[in-house]
């Protein structure tokens, strides 16, 4: 995942870690070691199986992840906004 950390020399960075070792980052500006930054608007959205009128060729198809959703609109020519 991507977290973002902040350095005491003042860089803020973003940095793609394990979960594991999240907590702290080498600092790419001086090389010291940064803290992460907790943002309030990270989220986990969890995906809810719904049925698409538009997105089918031959009328409605129940949507059960986001890797179906994807590879439908790519069959289709499209793109997700």
């Amino acid at each position: 995942m991507t977290y973002d950390y902040r350095c005491s020399c003042g860089n803020t960075f973003e940095d793609y870690k394990r979960i594991e070792d999240r907590h702290y980052s080498k600092c790419p500006k001086c090389g010291k070691k940064a803290r992460m930054i907790f943002s309030p608007c990270r989220a986990v959205h969890i995906f809810q199986p719904y049925w698409d009128e538009h997105i089918g060729p031959k009328g409605p198809v129940l949507l059960e992840s986001r890797k179906q959703k994807q590879r439908m609109l790519r069959e289709q020519g499209l793109e997700q906004l």
